[in-house]
């Protein structure tokens, strides 16, 4: 499969943790978390394995 640039996640935040074995497993270059979304524990999981990662934007 082709590499993945960026996830966009649309979910509310109390339903993120559950994906991130998949966002980690892809390896995205970024995740972008929307608009009133954020989760700093998420955050620091993907950040700590290189995915640059913007919350509430």
């Amino acid at each position: 499969p082709d590499p993945v640039d960026m996830v966009n996640l649309f979910r509310r935040p109390h339903h993120i943790p559950p994906h991130v074995p998949d966002l980690l497993a892809a390896r995205p270059r970024a995740v972008w978390m929307q608009l009133g979304i954020s989760h700093d524990e998420v955050a620091e999981t993907l950040a700590r394995a290189g995915i640059k990662v913007v919350q509430d934007r």
